[in-house]
């Protein structure tokens, strides 16, 4: 009696109409597929007698040379600070960098996360969204993960992150000591642990009675949605003497509401920005504004990845610097 050949992966695939790589993601229990889907797959492989291939299998539990890079976007100076140091840093141990941007969206994180797993990643340096799929979560587990600036209290990993609480709090007490009273704000959604640390450490030193609160605006970080804000905050009868802001992506938003109002700065209103970004050197009276270590924290990403060696103890958390330039001043 002639040798039955063992039914193959393609050919179970064929027989369920599902694609190929979504068998081999079920028969090797990929969090990604559905109870349902593996269930189904993993009843037929059974039936027919279906054997792993074992010298495949010990290729997929290789790692390969790829380290991963996930954030919301590259358009922030810092993230590019922190892409350009993990490249450079990857490049003579022979590792390659692969970087993904999420636009904060979770689907989009979950396809990332995929992405690095399928591809044997060593590691990933994450700026995690506010609300992470069960699907990413899980695979996550999976990988050695650095989280960046953001951190999630479902995903057990070391953080490189900013004092942001101390910072904004720098930035609200300098107009304090300046004189203002008024005083508003702009920033991230209070769902991303920054946006949310960002807003305590404003509150901690203006206040949280409800005027106070009247001049909070909470915006995505993007140049349309915080000249919105800007608007909006600056129709009414008493708007601020100053302004902090808690997103680098806000400066440009504010700065053109503020053309289009005929508004002055510092002479109708202080600004007070977050992070030393691309805008600084082309604001005519210079941008004072929250700098972050930026080089020190990427250096701290590819020491945690095993890329250099760690200059020293590295800190739980790096402190940002106020400085002091020509956009703020007493109110008139």
């Amino acid at each position: 009696m002639a040798t039955r050949e063992p039914i193959t992966i393609k050919q179970l695939a064929t027989m369920l109409g599902m694609a190929h790589s979504t068998v081999s993601r079920a028969l090797n229990d990929h969090p990604a597929i559905s109870a349902e889907t593996k269930r189904r797959i993993q009843e037929l492989a059974a039936h027919h007698g279906y054997v792993p291939n074992s010298a495949a299998r010990s290729l997929k539990t290789a790692k390969s040379r790829i380290i991963g890079l996930v954030i919301p976007d590259i358009e922030n100076r810092y993230y590019t600070t922190i892409a350009k140091t993990l490249a450079d840093a990857a490049a003579p141990r022979s590792r390659q960098m692969m970087l993904s941007t999420t636009d904060d969206r979770p689907d989009r994180e979950q396809s990332a996360i995929l992405n690095l797993l399928e591809a044997q990643a060593e590691g990933v340096v994450l700026a995690p969204t506010a609300d992470p799929t069960p699907e990413t979560l899980a695979m996550l587990a999976r990988l050695d993960v650095v989280q960046l600036l953001r951190h999630h209290p479902q995903i057990d990993a070391p953080r490189v992150e900013v004092a942001d609480d101390y910072g904004l709090a720098l930035s609200a007490r300098h107009l304090v000591d300046l004189g203002h009273v008024r005083i508003g704000y702009i920033g991230n959604l209070s769902r991303v642990s920054t946006g949310a640390a960002r807003l305590d450490g404003f509150l901690s030193v203006v206040g949280r009675d409800p005027e106070t609160l009247r001049r909070v605006r909470i915006c995505p970080p993007r140049a349309d949605a915080a000249e919105g804000a800007f608007l909006d905050l600056m129709a009414g009868p008493d708007r601020p003497t100053g302004l902090v802001l808690g997103s680098a992506r806000h400066t440009a938003g504010v700065l053109a509401g503020a053309a289009r109002l005929g508004l002055r700065i510092p002479e109708d209103f202080s600004l007070v920005g977050y992070g030393d970004g691309e805008l600084v050197p082309h604001l005519a009276n210079g941008l004072t504004t929250l700098a972050l270590p930026e080089q020190e924290m990427a250096d701290a990403c590819a020491a945690l990845l095993g890329l250099i060696e760690p200059a020293g103890e590295r800190p739980a958390r790096f402190r940002p610097t106020l400085v002091v330039r020509r956009s703020t001043r007493a109110p008139a």
